[in-house]
């Protein structure tokens, strides 16, 4: 899994379209790691792993991370809580208010885990904290 640096050019010009691009790469980073072309055992895709239902075009990068992204942006308004932000993207929003906060899923409490450690290792690097990886696998100044 690449943690830094997407090679894409067109994955990283999507991602800083977005409202955080740090939270955005870091969903994308566990939900798909960075691969157009996954799809889930429950038949979400792409990058964000969308269900069919929410687009038809998938495999649209733009689109994909748009819907995704703007479906994170929304989470983290509704919980004013970045890891019910994560719980609600990965479980649903309504379990997340059934629970009143993070569902006892394994499979969310592992997502959030492992969410919380990429946005602290993509903050690392974005602060000189970590190394940074080589400079043509960079995707700008963000990783």
């Amino acid at each position: 899994m690449k943690l830094y640096h997407c090679e894409d050019q067109e994955i990283y010009k999507a991602i800083m379209n977005t409202f955080d691009p740090v939270l955005v790469a870091v969903v994308i980073a566990v939900e798909s790691e960075f691969k157009v072309n996954a799809i889930s055992r429950a038949g979400c895709r792409g990058l964000m792993q969308l269900s069919p239902d929410k687009l038809d075009d998938w495999q649209n990068i733009h689109k994909n991370i748009q819907i995704g992204s703007a479906y994170l942006e929304a989470q983290l308004k509704r919980f004013g809580d970045l890891e019910l932000a994560f719980a609600a993207y990965n479980a649903g929003p309504e379990a997340v208010a059934k629970y009143r906060g993070v569902p006892p899923y394994r499979e969310t409490i592992n997502y959030i885990k492992k969410a919380k450690r990429l946005v602290i290792a993509f903050n690392e690097t974005l602060s000189g904290q970590a190394p940074e990886p080589p400079a043509e696998k960079r995707i700008g100044a963000l990783f």
